[in-house]
């Protein structure tokens, strides 16, 4: 009967402090996948994101836009960033990148 009291007192505890990590976490969250996302950066990338990777994907477009800036390819550039903003909105470095190479 211990255990089972134990287990119960330990959950009733830990419940309100779970649903306040998980209000925390949804407003801090990058914004949500879409299908126009989805369109923008290719299947593979996509599920790459649905799998958690998508500051992982957002650098290595990131990577790519540099590398298209050395070429002087501006379309494949502003592409490039636009996809690396839209996956990490709230990364402050791709905005300004991305501002300063399109200026």
């Amino acid at each position: 009967m211990k255990p089972v009291l134990a287990l119960i007192f330990i959950l009733a505890a830990f419940v309100p402090l779970k649903l306040k990590m998980e209000a925390a976490c949804d407003r801090i969250a990058p914004g949500s996948l879409s299908i126009g996302l989805r369109e923008q950066i290719g299947q593979s990338a996509f599920i790459a994101v649905l799998g958690g990777f998508r500051s992982v994907i957002a650098d290595l477009l990131f990577i790519d836009a540099y590398s298209a800036w050395e070429r002087t390819d501006w379309t494949y550039l502003l592409l490039r960033l636009r996809q690396a903003t839209e996956l990490q909105p709230r990364a402050i470095l791709f905005w300004e990148i991305a501002g300063w190479h399109m200026a």
